[in-house]
């Protein structure tokens, strides 16, 4: 083995996440944190021998860097057969995300059976997220932020009455933000298959490594990161 190899062996991974708080966070300086890298810090940098170095970005970006080499590995993707083609999944899935809106107490909707219990109302979401086919509908009108704290942004305009829930990719993140409002609100359940999300490998680190995806997957499997997440918060009006 050269040295050249041996430094490439034991150097740090390169992480890349988008914003999901409270799992993943991303400052206006760019520092990650949140549950998930805590996650990968105590359990899957021990188990694979690696330290991980993380980058935030939005998900257009993380999936191009994952597919050039420019990032090693992401942990909170969802499945596809055309992203499978390009990257390594290790199974089992991380985590469960089940998408929620949240909506003010006095909401007319107080739960979601059918795409038409949905049409008349205004629902806040990101553009960098796919619509979910539930709320794809001319009477469903989805107004979309670009900015990095969108959840906050769409939480602000809720509060102010300029739409008339709030979407989020699971409740988790639903109840963070809720906490943070000054007004009483209530957690409406979509009617969806929750969303299997996993750790991804760009596929020359997840073929040219069986080990460490064997080590990860052991770990997933051995300590499970809904294990460790805070339980869900009694918040006033759910």
């Amino acid at each position: 083995m050269t040295i050249s190899q041996a430094v490439a062996i034991n150097a740090p991974l390169r992480g890349c996440v988008f914003q999901l708080a409270p799992l993943v966070t991303i400052d206006q300086q760019g520092e990650v944190s949140g549950s998930v890298i805590d996650y990968f810090r105590r359990h899957i940098e021990p188990a694979i021998g690696r330290t991980i170095e993380w980058q935030g970005l939005n998900v257009a970006r993380l999936l191009n860097n994952l597919e050039s080499g420019e990032c090693d590995l992401t942990p909170l993707l969802s499945y596809s057969p055309e992203r499978a083609r390009h990257f390594r999944y290790i199974d089992p899935h991380l985590l469960l995300l089940r998408p929620v809106l949240v909506v003010l107490v006095p909401s007319r909707l107080h739960a979601v059976e059918r795409q038409e219990d949905l049409y008349g109302t205004t629902i806040g979401w990101s553009s960098q997220a796919i619509v979910p086919p539930l709320l794809q509908h001319p009477q469903i009108h989805i107004d979309t932020l670009s900015q990095l704290s969108w959840e906050h942004g769409n939480m602000q305009k809720l509060l102010r009455g300029r739409i008339d829930a709030a979407l989020f990719s699971n409740d988790i993140s639903a109840n963070h933000f809720r906490a943070k409002l000054p007004a009483a609100t209530r957690l409406i359940y979509l009617p969806v298959t929750p969303l299997q999300v996993h750790i991804v490998l760009n596929k020359s680190l997840g073929d040219g490594n069986p080990e460490l995806v064997q080590h990860m997957r052991q770990m997933v499997e051995r300590v499970p990161l809904a294990s460790l997440v805070e339980p869900t918060p009694r918040l006033w009006g759910r």
